[in-house]
C-alpha cells in the first residue's frame, strides 16, 4: 500500500492521462469527419449526386423535381402520376405525364385515365368520345373528318403558307369561320385577306376587290390603308401619298425615303406625324434604360407633354410643354391653342394681348374723342389759329392710334417664355 503522499500523485497522473486521451479522441474524431463535395446549399443524394433542395427532391438515391414529381415524399417514374398527392398511377402503354391534364388525372384499377375525356367502369377505361383513337371533351372540342378540332370550327387542308411557299405534305388546320376562310389551300382572315374569292398572300393587296398588286421592297400589307391602294403597273402604290406616272411610282411629299400625304401630316427631321402632332426624342425607356440615339415618338401637345427627353400624359391642360396644375386651369386659359395668362393677358379675335397694352389703347381712345369733342365745340370763324391747333392735335392722336391699333392686332403676345415677346409700349 502506498503512503498517502504517493497515492495523491499517482491520482493527479490518472486525471491528467484521462484528459490527454479525451482530448486526443475528440481530435481524432472531427479529423476523421469527411467534408460534404456538394457546392453551398445543395446536398448528397445517394451518396454519389449533388442536388438542389429548393427545386428538388431525393428518394432512395433519385432525384426529382419538387414538387411537380414528387407523390407522399417519394419520386414518380417517367410512366407515373400523383393522384390527389397521395396515391401513384401507371401511364398506360406510350403514354407520357406531360399529355395529362394533372388536376384531371385519376386512377383506374392503378392505371392513370384522364376524367375529363374518359371514364372508368368496373376497373375498365373507357372513351365516350373517340376522334380517330384520340378521346376528347366533347363539350370542348368535336371531331372534324377524324381530326379534332374546338367546338365550331371547321377543317382546312392546308397547302400554302401566307408567305406563298407550300407545304410538303398538305397539313389538316382548323379554322374559325367568324373571322377566318378557307381558299385555295391557305386560311387567312377574312373578310381584310380575301380578294376576289381567294386568300392574300402577306405581299399582295386587293384593288377594287377584283385584282391584286404586289406590295414592293420589304413592304408590308398593314403598311397600307386598304381602300386607297391602287396597281401601278402591277406595283401596288397609296393614293393618298403617292402617284402613278407612266407605270412608275413617286413620291411627290418625301420623308427620308418615306411618302407622306402633306394634307394631313408632316415631315420633322425624317420623323412623319399628324399636323396636330410635335415630335419628342425619347432618351429613356419607362424602365431607364437609354436609347442610343434618341427615339423620336409623335405626340399630341393638346394632353401630352415633352419634358426632360420623355413624354407625360396630363389629365388636365398642357400649356407651353408643362402639364398645368389643377389649381392654374382657371388662370391659364387657351386662345386659338396658345395658353395665355388671365391675369396679365387678354384674348380678342384669336390674338392674345397684354392686358396693359390693352388698357393703353383705351386711354389713346378716350383722348381722341375728347380731342374730336373740343375741335367740334370750336368755330373755325372764332379763332381760325387755334382751331388749326386743335385739328392738329386730332389728326395725330388718330394717327398714333391707329398706328398702335394695327401693331397691337398684327403681333400675338406670348407671356413668360422663350418663344413668347412682350412688346413694349
Amino acid at each position: 500500500m502506498l503512503p498517502d503522499r504517493h497515492r495523491k500523485c499517482s491520482e493527479y497522473l490518472c486525471v491528467f492521462i484521462a484528459f490527454f486521451a479525451i482530448t486526443n479522441a475528440q481530435s481524432n474524431s472531427t479529423s476523421s469527419v469527411p467534408s460534404s463535395p456538394c457546392p453551398n446549399s445543395q446536398l448528397l443524394c445517394g451518396g454519389i449526386t449533388c442536388y438542389n433542395p429548393s427545386t428538388q427532391h431525393c428518394s432512395d438515391g433519385t432525384i426529382c423535381q419538387s414538387p411537380s414529381r414528387v407523390c407522399s415524399a417519394q419520386c414518380l417514374r417517367d410512366n407515373q402520376i400523383c393522384v390527389k398527392n397521395i396515391t401513384v398511377c401507371n401511364i398506360p402503354k406510350n403514354g407520357v405525364y406531360y399529355s395529362y391534364q394533372r388536376y384531371s388525372v385519376q386512377s383506374c384499377n392503378g392505371t392513370c385515365y384522364d376524367s375529363a375525356t374518359e371514364i372508368c367502369t368496373n376497373g375498365i377505361i373507357e372513351c365516350p368520345n373517340n376522334c380517330s383513337g384520340k378521346c376528347y371533351n366533347s363539350s370542348v372540342y368535336e371531331c372534324v373528318s377524324g381530326s379534332l378540332c374546338p367546338v365550331g370550327y371547321k377543317l382546312c387542308t392546308v397547302k400554302y403558307t401566307l408567305e406563298g411557299s407550300e407545304y410538303n405534305t398538305p397539313t389538316l388546320m382548323c379554322y374559325n369561320s367568324s373571322y377566318t376562310a378557307c381558299l385555295n389551300n391557305s386560311i387567312c382572315y377574312n373578310p381584310s385577306r380575301v380578294c376576289n374569292g381567294e386568300c392574300l398572300q402577306n405581299k399582295k393587296m386587293c384593288v377594287n376587290n377584283l385584282t391584286t398588286c404586289n406590295i414592293a421592297n420589304n413592304g408590308l400589307y398593314y403598311d397600307y390603308q386598304a381602300a386607297a391602294v391602287y396597281s401601278c403597273n402591277g406595283t401596288c402604290y397609296d393614293l393618298a401619298s403617292e402617284t402613278c406616272t407612266n407605270g412608275i411610282i413617286e413620291c411627290p411629299n418625301n420623308c427620308s425615303g418615306k411618302c407622306y400625304n402633306s394634307s394631313i401630316q408632316e415631315c420633322f427631321n425624317g420623323t412623319i406625324c399628324n399636323l396636330n402632332e410635335s415630335v419628342c426624342y425619347m432618351k429613356y425607356t419607362d424602365w431607364g434604360d437609354e436609347y442610343e440615339p434618341p427615339l423620336p415618338l409623335c405626340y399630341n401637345p393638346s394632353y401630352q407633354a415633352c419634358v426632360n427627353n420623355s413624354l407625360s400624359l396630363c389629365s388636365s391642360r398642357v400649356c407651353n410643354g408643362q402639364c398645368l396644375e389643377e389649381k392654374q386651369l382657371k388662370q391659364i386659359q387657351l386662345c386659338n391653342g396658345i395658353c395665355y395668362d388671365t391675369i396679365i393677358e387678354n384674348c380678342e379675335n384669336g390674338y392674345i394681348i397684354l392686358l396693359q397694352m390693352k388698357a393703353e389703347e383705351t386711354r389713346m381712345t378716350n383722348e381722341y374723342q375728347q380731342a374730336k369733342i373740343n375741335l367740334a365745340e370750336f368755330s373755325y370763324f372764332e379763332d381760325k389759329d387755334k382751331w388749326n391747333n386743335l385739328f392738329d392735335v386730332v389728326h395725330q392722336i388718330s394717327f398714333k392710334l391707329a398706328e398702335f391699333s394695327n401693331e397691337l392686332r398684327s403681333l400675338e403676345y406670348i407671356h413668360a417664355h422663350d418663344n413668347r415677346g412682350v412688346l413694349p409700349y
